[in-house]
């Protein structure tokens, strides 16, 4: 099951983040899902990805079974406004996403299939 800490000063979204992980991740996987704002994602998109802006998701593989991302409620509700969503699809898919890489998993199209394929089982958006 995934520890879930919100840093951020905003409500964090009703989603099923054991369903979801439990159903993407390996057995015996340890997750930690931080929900966090613009100013630690763009910290650290800037230490680890040399990139000086926020970004909604950040995932890091620690070890072959165990992982931390990253979910900018922040710059979530931007995106949910711009696009006409909920936090709560977008939180999913980004999730979802994140979830995908602690996996091994590239940008493209087998990764997009995927994506749209859990989107469409846990009721969110399928990309954006």
């Amino acid at each position: 099951m995934p520890i879930v800490t919100n840093l951020s000063k905003l409500r964090k979204p009703a989603i099923s983040f054991d369903i979801i992980c439990k159903h993407i991740l390996p057995k015996n996987y340890d997750i930690s899902v931080v929900l966090s704002n613009n100013k630690a994602t763009k910290e650290l998109n800037k230490k680890y990805r040399n990139k000086n802006k926020p970004t909604d998701v950040l995932s890091f593989p620690i070890s072959e079974n165990m992982g931390e991302i990253f979910i900018n409620l922040e710059l979530i509700d931007k995106i949910a406004k711009e696009k006409g969503e909920t936090r709560k699809t977008i939180t999913t898919f980004l999730l979802i996403h994140s979830l995908l890489h602690l996996c091994g998993h590239k940008h493209g199209s087998i990764m997009e299939n995927m994506e749209k394929k859990l989107a469409k089982k846990f009721d969110c958006v399928s990309s954006i």
